[in-house]
């Protein structure tokens, strides 16, 4: 299981499937174990815009995890179902679900992973509603408190959030600021799909200021990433 969720992190979306479907042969169906592998398995299939599959595992895995008392785990399975809902269209309910999360992270003092991840999607949430004074304030709060840790997945994917935040309010030198400061990170670290989404914004403002080779350039890396993995919902995203 947990090496599927390393995978996602570095762009491989058929291992994690592949990780967790041997995963889950192993283990009891309504097991804790069994909860995170639900959870995880979600993710790859909302970017492959499968959005019932997607939905099915992040309710199972959020079903056991309230059914066993799992407070590990139940802010990461409210964080990925309302990620899932807001991207299927389900906004306010998404919105619920995100809030829920960073209070549950936030109560436990366990998950920060969860909770890092949980305000990114809620600040995405918010932007998608066009509040984006609220979600500004989330993500760079956020993004204060764990400024220690910035080469971390999950502040390398709040930190994009915030640059595309810039972008809806048409900060575009700062959305590009914060952009190049993620490219290094995200090829360093070898985080493939937030790096796709880097090199995308870059080109949209390259685009955007009329520089279109620059513009090419960035957005010829960016389907280079995404094309074998068939992820095209983070563009329409």
């Amino acid at each position: 299981r947990s090496l599927g969720h390393i995978c996602w992190w570095y762009g491989d979306p058929e291992a994690t499937l592949r990780y967790c479907q041997e995963a889950l042969a192993l283990v009891s169906p309504e097991s804790p174990i069994a909860a995170n592998i639900y959870i995880t398995m979600a993710t790859p299939y909302v970017y492959r815009q499968q959005f019932e599959t997607a939905r099915q595992y992040a309710e199972h895995g959020l079903a056991i995890a309230e059914q066993l008392q799992l407070p590990e785990l139940l802010p990461r399975a409210h964080s990925n179902l309302g990620s899932i809902l807001s991207r299927g269209g389900e906004i306010e309910t998404g919105e619920r679900h995100l809030r829920k999360a960073v209070e549950l992270a936030q109560g436990s003092g366990l998950e920060s992973y969860a909770r890092v991840m949980a305000v990114g999607y809620l600040a995405q949430n918010l932007c998608g509603q066009g509040r984006l004074d609220e979600g500004r304030q989330l993500a760079e709060a956020i993004l204060w408190e764990r400024a220690a840790n910035p080469n971390t997945y999950e502040m390398v994917v709040t930190r994009s959030v915030l640059a595309d935040i810039a972008l809806e309010a048409d900060a575009l030198d700062e959305a590009q600021a914060i952009f190049e400061s993620l490219e290094e990170i995200g090829q360093r670290r070898q985080f493939r799909i937030p790096l796709a989404m880097v090199y995308f914004g870059l080109a949209y403002i390259h685009q955007q200021n009329g520089r279109s080779e620059a513009a090419i350039h960035y957005a010829q890396q960016s389907v280079a990433i995404l094309e074998p993995l068939d992820l095209w919902q983070l563009f329409l995203d």
